[in-house]
């Protein structure tokens, strides 16, 4: 039994460690806004944090500003309005909150089943969760 147990927490951290590797893909991966995919990896957070903190110290748009923000597919989505860069900054603020909140909830599914094929079937593509988005129409 000992050994059974032990192995069940090496299920269980790997687990941990797999559901925390997909949320860090999920989250460098794109968020929606206005119905588009907008890519959000390491080096596009910082030209989006920039851009934010710029936006934050001025209380406006800064003079040296493209008129927007550019999607994946290359299409250009305007933003002429801090309102409008904030709706988008909480898009991505959204984004990364789900995803915490996803691999939270799919930690607590498994830290109590003591079937190796059970937490293994715990997914984070697969297995619904209450943070899950509904199926994304994405335009263009």
């Amino acid at each position: 039994l000992d050994q059974f147990n032990a192995y069940l927490r090496k299920v269980r951290a790997d687990k941990v460690q797999e559901i925390n590797e997909a949320r860090i893909a999920a989250d460098q991966s794109y968020f929606v806004y206005q119905g588009k995919r907008i890519t959000c990896d390491a080096a596009s957070r910082n030209a989006i944090r920039n851009a934010n903190d710029e936006i934050n110290n001025l209380g406006s748009l800064p003079a040296v500003w493209a008129g927007g923000w550019k999607a994946q597919d290359n299409t250009f989505i305007s933003i002429t309005t801090v309102q409008e860069w904030r709706a988008m900054h909480s898009a991505l603020y959204e984004h990364g909150a789900k995803n915490f909140l996803k691999a939270q909830y799919l930690k607590d599914l498994f830290t109590t089943m003591i079937s190796v094929e059970d937490i293994n079937a715990v997914q984070w593509h697969t297995t619904p969760t209450p943070y899950d988005d509904p199926v994304e129409e994405v335009a263009g």
